[in-house]
């Protein structure tokens, strides 16, 4: 069963709805594993949402899209936002406490300190 754990209401900017999209998707999906790519700074993607990072561009794309130092998220609808890694930790932090019934608060909670330790 899908769940909403994050809604627009909890948007920090009017442009993150695509945050707000790749959040709920990974937290349906498997959150552990979104938090330990973003540890690893590497991009994922869920149904019908996709984040990268910078380095993940290959040498053509860098030389066309403008360097960004957060995430870069984006839906199927071809709607897209860049995020800072204080806002994105905004929103895991956020999501993350409303799933805690359902999941390993513990392991949520160690995967989250290694997030913060490596983004900042």
């Amino acid at each position: 069963m899908y769940k909403i754990i994050l809604t627009e209401e909890d948007m920090l900017n009017e442009k993150h709805f695509p945050v707000i999209a790749l959040v709920n998707e990974a937290c349906n999906s498997d959150i552990l594993t979104f938090i330990q790519n973003l540890i690893n700074r590497i991009g994922s993607g869920y149904n019908y949402t996709t984040c990268t990072f910078w380095d993940e561009l290959d040498d053509y794309e860098k030389t066309v899209v403008p360097k960004y130092d957060g995430l870069f998220v984006e839906t199927e609808n071809g709607e897209e936002t860049e995020i800072s890694f204080t806002d994105l930790q905004h929103y895991l932090e956020l999501a993350i406490e409303r799933l805690s019934e359902t999941n390993s608060q513990a392991l949520i909670d160690e995967k989250m300190n290694e997030l913060r330790n490596t983004l900042q």
